[in-house]
């Protein structure tokens, strides 16, 4: 278990650097704001972790945080407000939404409530005084959250509204099983630096992060695809005819749909396409993937000087 543990830590680590780096060259390139959140998101799991694999596995650096805590609990508490503002960061520059001087102020007085929380003597009521008000964060950006859904631009977008709500659902899930653990604590005096439900929140916007990334390169293979296939037809000799029913293929539409569209049979569908197949030198759809590949390889490599 402790070498599980171990390589778990490990490996979380990496992502959550890799993914912090790549979504800080993001910013960098486009100006998106998102992904500047998005990146520090990322850097707060990266010091979240590592201060917890080196409470596991250091001994002296266990007996430097148990004394960090015991004089200073808010430092290492503050971790969970910068992740919350972080999260509702995020949601506001997704959608273009202001962030308005109110706000800021409620945040920081919450802040500075979290911080007073901490120095009641009382160990119960300190710890239930900062769930209070840390609930109230995670509603206000549940809130937020459940409101852009209502949102007809965002409703509209399927997968963007599938992804929000997906986000959100597995945010409260984790959230109410966390609140669960930490009145169990209060009860028994503890309260766990390791929680399993921040754990699995983390490594689910983990996964949503490489998720993200894989279908922007998606995206981007699409859209130098459509710009390919002019390339493709001159290169091989298609018709318009040809070059038309390719770009479709290559958009992934039945024969049917093409059909429709085209208001053509399918059969005829069939035909054209076989004819671009044989001109392109494959056997069917089944290759068509794999040779744009290739052609979009041959094509971004930089020419040689004659």
């Amino acid at each position: 278990m402790t070498y599980l543990l171990f390589f778990y830590n490990i490996a979380i680590s990496f992502a959550s650097l890799y993914l912090c780096s790549t979504y800080l060259r993001l910013y960098r390139a486009e100006g998106v704001s998102t992904f500047l959140y998005v990146a520090l998101l990322y850097l707060l799991y990266f010091i979240d972790i590592i201060v917890l694999y080196m409470f596991d596995f250091i001994p002296e650096f266990e007996a430097t945080l148990t004394w960090l805590q015991e004089t200073a609990p808010y430092v290492y508490a503050s971790l969970s407000l910068a992740m919350l503002l972080c999260y509702r960061l995020i949601l506001t520059s997704s959608f273009d939404r202001s962030h308005p001087n109110q706000e800021a102020a409620f945040w920081m007085m919450c802040f500075l409530g979290t911080v007073v929380s901490w120095t009641i003597p009382d160990f119960a009521v300190s710890v239930i005084a900062e769930w209070v008000i840390s609930t109230v964060l995670r509603l206000w950006v549940v809130m937020f959250g459940m409101r852009m859904l209502l949102v007809r631009t965002v409703r509209s977008n399927r997968s963007e509204a599938f992804a929000l709500a997906a986000a959100l659902a597995v945010f409260v899930a984790c959230e109410i099983a966390d609140s669960i653990i930490t009145f169990q604590g209060v009860q028994a005096n503890i309260y766990p630096l390791r929680r399993v439900p921040m754990e699995v929140l983390g490594c689910a916007y983990l996964a949503a992060g490489f998720l993200y990334l894989r279908y922007r390169r998606y995206l981007e293979r699409k859209a130098s695809e459509a710009d390919l296939i002019p390339v493709v037809a001159h290169r091989y000799g298609l018709t318009k005819r040809e070059e038309e029913m390719l770009r479709m293929l290559a958009e992934g539409m039945s024969n049917r749909a093409i059909s429709e569209r085209e208001y053509i049979s399918v059969g005829t569908v069939k035909t054209h396409a076989h004819n671009t197949y044989k001109k392109l030198g494959i056997s069917g759809r089944s290759e068509l993937d794999g040779f744009l590949a290739q052609e979009l390889e041959k094509a971004s490599r930089p020419k040689r000087p004659s």
